[in-house]
């Protein structure tokens, strides 16, 4: 069994998924004693902005002391996804796998000197160099940018040319394509896709422009970016913190639809007021957009070998319309989970985007604050 969960971190992001190892069920944190059942433990961003105890709790709750982490998967640099990284190391064990996206160097510079000059230096240390925080012991492994449509057009015809790595051959600081697979088991598999956003870039350097900054000094003087913070912060919030320039979705489940002997349970508040008849249900695989922006890529082509295990997609960037796009919708039902501060800033979710969702047969997972809006899939492979 697996038990995948959306946890009640806000506005944010902070999700797992826990195997079952050696047979053993999978409990809740209260029902075992230590070394009693081990879990194979996948995380998949650790952040929030509705407060640091929020996220120390929940990561407290989520694992014991000491306990690894299988692979750690970041979508992306923004504060709210990562800032819970460090507090999760702390608590943990040994974290074996780190998967991110691979950036773009001079991208890599200013979006640091952006986050230091925000006072944001954490984040901008994780970005700089992620291995200062982790153990020797730890592999990274990198996901090159996805390739630009002509190139990837050509190879349309030989999409199951991606290569399959076995978590157990992955090397120290890797690099892979976008949409390579990750093996853990005979019966589940990672597929990342790290995107970059041309149109997001150009925003963004349109914006610093505006407010006669310096984009080459931002890039190569920290003093000049320190220096420039109040403009640089008025940037930084007119585009509402997205700077990020790269955003890696995965998908997590079988690489086959699997039979009706593979069920998924679902538990959430909401749920008590839903058909039974979508409570369970065998399309168990699971897509995470983090803060991806739907208008710019097509989930559904680019995962179209995996789609007919999919039945959750979490909807990203707090349910933001701007970033929304329906086009992953079919006649079929699906969970869409969505992390958002109980204080709705930002307007999040907008109410367009849960119109949307209800409109295509399918259901809002609204994950905020509240422990009781805990989402939790049980899953039977």
């Amino acid at each position: 069994m697996m038990t995948r969960t959306f946890h009640p971190i806000g506005q944010g992001a902070f999700y797992t998924e826990q195997f079952e190892k050696n047979n053993n069920l999978i409990y809740e944190i209260d029902d075992y004693s230590d070394g009693l059942f081990e879990k194979i433990n996948i995380v998949y961003d650790c952040g929030t902005s509705s407060g640091d105890n929020i996220g120390t709790d929940v990561i407290e709750k989520s694992f014991r002391q000491g306990e690894d982490i299988e692979i750690l998967f970041i979508s992306h640099f923004h504060s709210d996804h990562v800032n819970m990284i460090k507090k999760l190391i702390e608590h943990c064990g040994l974290i074996k796998i780190v998967v991110l996206p691979l950036l773009n160097e001079n991208e890599k510079r200013l979006i640091i000197n952006i986050y230091k000059s925000l006072d944001l230096n954490e984040t901008a240390d994780l970005i700089e160099n992620i291995g200062l925080y982790l153990d020797d012991k730890t592999k990274i492994l990198f996901v090159e940018e996805k390739k630009d449509k002509q190139e990837k057009d050509k190879k349309e015809e030989n999409i199951f040319d991606n290569k399959i790595i076995d978590i157990e051959d992955i090397k120290k600081n890797e690099e892979i394509k976008s949409g390579d697979v990750i093996k853990l088991q005979k019966e589940w598999y990672f597929v990342p896709h790290n995107y970059e956003y041309e149109k997001r870039k150009e925003e963004l350097k349109k914006e610093l422009k505006a407010n006669d900054l310096d984009i080459i000094k931002i890039e190569n003087d920290l003093d000049y970016a320190l220096n420039e913070r109040k403009k640089i912060k008025d940037v930084y919030d007119s585009l509402e913190g997205r700077i990020h320039l790269n955003s890696m979705v995965l998908y997590s489940g079988p690489l086959e639809p699997k039979n009706n002997k593979s069920l998924m349970h679902c538990l959430h508040s909401s749920l008590h007021y839903i058909c039974t008849k979508y409570r369970i249900f065998n399309r168990i695989g699971c897509i995470y957009t983090g803060d991806a922006n739907l208008k710019k890529i097509n989930i559904k082509k680019d995962f179209k070998d995996y789609w007919d295990s999919v039945g959750t997609v979490q909807i990203p960037h707090h349910g933001s319309g701007n970033e929304f796009n329906k086009n992953f919708f079919d006649d079929r039902f699906y969970y869409c989970p969505i992390s958002v501060g109980k204080d709705r800033r930002y307007g999040h979710p907008s109410e367009d985007v849960i119109d949307i969702i209800r409109d295509n047969k399918s259901i809002e997972i609204i994950i905020n604050e509240l422990p009781r809006s805990k989402f939790i899939q049980n899953i039977y492979i």
